[in-house]
């Protein structure tokens, strides 16, 4: 099926095919997995686990990247710098928001088709852009040259449902002409769907090879590394603070290509969050149980991991005695997990969090926004 755009500021009516099982996720994967500025959710295990729709998203309108404390605004091959403090530039680069109109037969009992993120920006933050929305003390040297933020504006969508029915979805934004806009919808959904459903066939999908002789370093030793812990645990006892979320990197030279690690880290760890994202000088392949947060209207969630171990039944968990009675540690679970992903749920309403049995937190939040979502990598 397929809809025109409305000519309605501030609104638009995309474009919405579905093409059931012609292709699954990985091999329309596969077909652009070389290219630069893919985006592509990857959700796996069962939807009790969290799982949802699978999302793929390529060859971006234009893109955001902030280096070296400078957002830089590339579409094609020009890439302006824009002057100022990133966050605040940030916000005058943002997209307008469009409501998207949908027809009568997808507004009913069709609803179902529409996927969760139809058009807009989708990459990620890394874990040093904090240094721009808060002040902390900078100790670790810089040892990787991915950019602090990288988000690319996406105006056709690929989505897989937990069902496996398959949608795409053009928006023909960010054009403002609504006759220019109808247009580019249909010519970009026309160049999408023959790059992934053409007469091509699919790359043939490699697994990582084996490190067998390839050089893997830390940056720690392991002498190193026992004496952190050992301060960690210093201080937890001392009661200067309650968990250390202690990491280090591990350098494998040579490295396996980008696809290939990616699809050997799904096979061996598969989550309801998993990631690949490919930049031109890098790229990452992430997988993750957690959610960072999820932002709806006006509610805030956000699904941290825990390590209590979980019984058969979602009413109780396993102690450590055997006890199918909860344990200490599963009850104080909220009040730990809680300050770890405090972020920007401290600005929610007073008293309206709520903990739900999968270990979730949701809080109101202070005004309405759009829905979005982050994940860990």
């Amino acid at each position: 099926m397929a809809t025109r755009l409305i000519e309605a500021p501030g609104c638009a009516r995309p474009l919405l095919t579905p093409f059931l099982p012609l292709v699954s996720p990985l091999e329309a994967l596969s077909k652009v997995e070389r290219d630069p500025n893919v985006v592509f959710l990857d959700s796996g295990g069962s939807p009790g686990d969290g799982a949802g729709w699978t999302l793929l998203a390529f060859d971006p309108s234009w893109r955001l990247e902030v280096r070296g404390g400078v957002l830089w605004r590339i579409e094609g091959a020009e890439a302006v710098s824009v002057p100022g403090d990133p966050v605040e530039a940030l916000a005058h680069l943002w997209p307008p928001r469009f409501e998207y109109e949908w027809s009568a037969e997808l507004s009913g009992e069709n609803r179902w088709l529409m996927p969760p993120f139809v058009s807009g920006l989708a990459g990620f933050l890394s874990y040093d852009f904090k240094d721009y929305l808060e002040r902390y003390p900078r100790r670790a040297r810089r040892e990787s040259q991915v950019p602090d933020l990288s988000l690319g504006f996406y105006d056709v969508v690929w989505a897989w449902s937990p069902s496996g029915i398959g949608v795409v979805v053009s928006s023909g934004l960010p054009g403002r002409d609504i006759l220019a806009r109808g247009e580019r919808a249909e010519s970009r959904l026309r160049q999408q769907w023959e790059r992934l459903l053409g007469a091509g066939r699919p790359m043939e999908p490699r697994r990582a090879r084996a490190t067998t002789g390839a050089c893997i370093t830390s940056n720690f030793t392991r002498e190193e590394y026992c004496r952190v812990v050992e301060r960690a645990l210093e201080h937890i006892a001392a009661g200067d603070i309650y968990q250390v979320n202690l990491a280090q990197r591990f350098r494998v030279e040579p490295a396996p290509p980008l696809p290939e690690l990616y699809r050997s880290l799904r096979e061996v760890s598969p989550a309801p969050f998993l990631a690949y994202l490919s930049l031109t000088d890098g790229g990452i392949a992430s997988s993750s149980p957690e959610r960072f947060f999820r932002i709806e209207g006006d509610r805030i969630e956000t699904w941290p991991i825990s390590s209590a171990r979980w019984s058969a039944t979602p009413t109780c968990t396993i102690s450590s005695r055997g006890s199918r009675e909860p344990c200490a540690r599963m009850r104080a679970l909220p009040r730990s997990c809680a300050p770890c992903s405090r972020g920007d749920r401290s600005r929610g309403r007073p008293r309206s969090g709520r903990w739900r049995s999968s270990t979730s937190w949701s809080r109101r939040v202070a005004a309405p926004t759009p829905a979005r979502s982050g994940t860990g990598t």
